[in-house]
């Protein structure tokens, strides 16, 4: 990127010569991430409360005119020549990026990771940058936005480093327990509490890969892998699966559905989105009793309906979609939510539910295999 600067004298007549010069000034302030608006040659001209906090902590006060890496005190500013964005370092640096598309006219976003010198110490921060042209007409200037993410990101690389290494010690519980199982006499003592051991690291492997699917499909990552199923086969197999559960215990899942329903969907996600209404409807009901799964055809598509005797109240029914939102004391809220999130969003269906007294409450999911 060019590396000429303009002096301070025409920096200020850039920003008297800016249209609507107070509004832009206010807007920027409305914004709590730091928001700068940059010339042609990346210099500052206008800049929120929240830069000029970033800009003291690296030293300083006077940033108009300076690059946003040499006010916020990037290590690399001064490698090169010509400053900020013109050193070999720049080229991966998603500020430079995200700027020098903006400058080309696009409306960008890219990742920035900038290591700050403030005072005696180097602090890292990574900060989603998005930038966009000012106005399409006049002199080149941009809106340049940085939103730290710091936190959000140190918490992903941390869930992803404990998730990898719960898996790794859950899968080597398993194989220590089905030595163990293979070495006891059948129904013995030490057999029975090796199963224990076995089916319950079985459980948490499972548990950790749903967790992992679910942060995937909020952040828009997962991938689809569409084949043709037997709905109500699907349906029978992943009731059989959970009926090894422990809230499966004095609980039956009675499925209902003629086979040859064919559906093209992702049958892993289909499954995960019937565990979670099927768990649900499992905990509502008490010992003794059942659930039903049935396979209704539709028009175009099959409808999978998930019964249970239980009624929900008024204020849970208009909350039953929400994130977070539990009618368990230590529940994650996740479990229709999770299902709403993957048949809606990834396989082009929909859930809803009925729930009234004396017809107890059935979640539906209508697949069409679109």
């Amino acid at each position: 990127m060019p590396a000429d600067k303009l002096s301070r004298k025409e920096i200020v007549e850039q920003i008297d010569q800016l249209p609507d010069h107070e509004l832009i000034f206010a807007l920027l302030h409305a914004v709590q991430s730091r928001a700068v608006v940059l010339n042609a040659e990346r210099q500052i001209l206008l800049a929120n409360e929240a830069f000029g906090w970033a800009a003291r902590a690296a030293g300083n006060t006077h940033y108009e005119g300076m690059r946003v890496g040499e006010a916020l005190g990037c290590v690399h500013r001064e490698v090169a020549r010509g400053g900020c964005g013109t050193s070999t370092h720049c080229l991966d640096c998603g500020l430079a990026q995200a700027t020098a598309a903006g400058m080309g006219g696009q409306v960008t976003k890219k990742l920035c990771l900038m290591e700050r010198q403030l005072d005696e110490r180097s602090e890292n921060e990574e900060s989603m940058v998005s930038v966009r042209p000012l106005d399409e007409s006049g002199p080149a200037r941009l809106v340049c936005v940085m939103t730290d993410i710091s936190d959000a990101q140190r918490r992903r690389v941390m869930e992803t480093a404990l998730s990898e290494e719960l898996q790794g010690s859950a899968e080597s519980v398993r194989r220590l327990a089905e030595v163990a199982l293979e070495a006891q006499a059948a129904e013995s003592d030490n057999w029975r509490q090796a199963r224990a051991v076995a089916d319950a690291a079985i459980l948490l492997s499972r548990r950790l890969e749903a967790q992992n699917v679910l942060l995937a499909a909020e952040k828009g990552e997962l991938g689809v892998q569409l084949r043709e199923v037997d709905s109500a086969g699907l349906v029978r197999a992943t009731a059989r699966k959970l009926e090894t559960e422990p809230v499966a215990a004095r609980r039956r899942i009675l499925c209902a559905g003629e086979p040859g329903m064919k559906l093209v969907t992702d049958p892993a996600l289909l499954r995960r989105a019937l565990e979670q209404l099927l768990v649900n409807a499992l905990e509502a009901t008490p010992d003794g009793g059942a659930v039903k799964a049935m396979v209704k055809p539709l028009s175009k598509g099959v409808r999978i309906e998930i019964w249970n005797e239980g009624v929900m109240t008024d204020s849970v029914q208009r909350q039953v979609f929400k994130r977070s939102f539990t009618t368990k004391q230590k529940g994650t809220g996740l479990g229709a939510y999770s299902a709403k999130l993957y048949v809606e969003r990834y396989l082009s269906g929909r859930v809803g539910f009925r729930s009234s007294n004396g017809e107890g409450t059935t979640f539906w999911l209508d697949l069409t295999g679109e």
